[in-house]
């Protein structure tokens, strides 16, 4: 996904990983680069309404992966959500 240059291949990835973040086990989510990735590498593109339609998706991933609230992972719960908010204030839509 990462390296995906078609659009609609790369928004069809995250709707389906959105729709089995809540099976994917948490120390997954936070020990890979699946966070990272879809705040920096998958809202840059250069096409206004691929930014926009990419957000939209990758927010929503971002938001159920927040929303699993274990203590463990408290520290990367702040973490995601600094770095959102400064790649938010970035990305001009």
């Amino acid at each position: 996904m990462e390296n995906s240059q078609n659009a609609p291949l790369i928004h069809t990835t995250l709707e389906t990983l959105l729709r089995f973040l809540n099976w994917i086990p948490l120390g997954y989510v936070y020990e890979t680069k699946l966070i990272s990735t879809l705040i920096y590498k998958v809202c840059i593109t250069t096409e206004k309404r691929n930014v926009l339609m990419f957000w939209k998706v990758s927010l929503k991933c971002l938001t159920e992966i927040a929303g699993a609230s274990v203590s463990q992972y408290e520290e990367q719960h702040v973490t995601l959500f600094t770095l959102t908010m400064m790649q938010l204030k970035q990305v001009k839509f």
